[in-house]
């Protein structure tokens, strides 16, 4: 299941880029972040109503990255009657904001200080995908400017990690 969606995911952005090469379809700047966003859209389903089309690994890596509980996502998209119903029923009130969801009374100080500690959750997963690889097989070019380095590869993991937790914001 998660290889046909990564698989899928991949192919859609695939498909654009040769409509694109090909003159099927006009090149419009900064598509792909369209795209990309459109594709996700599987996943986030899977994650909110379909959570048995997710592996089970990767779906509680998206709940950790996301600062998400079982209980938040059943109480807040899916059946609070009904544990096993991947969806709400149309009897089934939807509330802003639940108590379970957070103990801050303003929503928006809440989300923006969790966004905060997305950036420190989104360096733990970034830090090691940006550095290891120079690190382990191309340390003579890192001694050759070590704080350029240090300084580019810092950056791409600040960026890394600002795109995983606006996304997930």
């Amino acid at each position: 299941k998660q290889i046909a969606v990564y698989c899928l995911v991949r192919a859609i952005a695939d498909f654009v880029k040769l409509a694109v090469h090909y003159k099927r379809i006009p090149n419009i700047p900064h598509a792909d972040i369209g795209v990309f966003t459109a594709s996700q859209t599987f996943i986030m389903y899977g994650l909110l109503h379909g959570s048995n089309a997710l592996d089970r690994s990767y779906y509680k890596w998206i709940k950790n990255m996301g600062n998400l509980t079982e209980p938040q996502i059943q109480q807040t998209f899916r059946s609070r009657i009904n544990p096993s119903l991947q969806y709400r029923l149309p009897s089934e009130q939807w509330a802003e904001c639940p108590e379970f969801w957070h103990h801050d009374p303003s929503c928006i100080r809440h989300n923006c200080i969790d966004w905060l500690y997305g950036l420190v959750r989104g360096a733990r997963i970034y830090v090691p995908v940006h550095f290891l690889p120079n690190i382990l097989f191309n340390p003579k070019r890192i001694l050759k400017d070590p704080l350029t380095w240090l300084q580019r590869k810092s950056f791409n993991v600040m960026v890394s990690s600002v795109f995983l937790t606006t996304y997930q914001f």
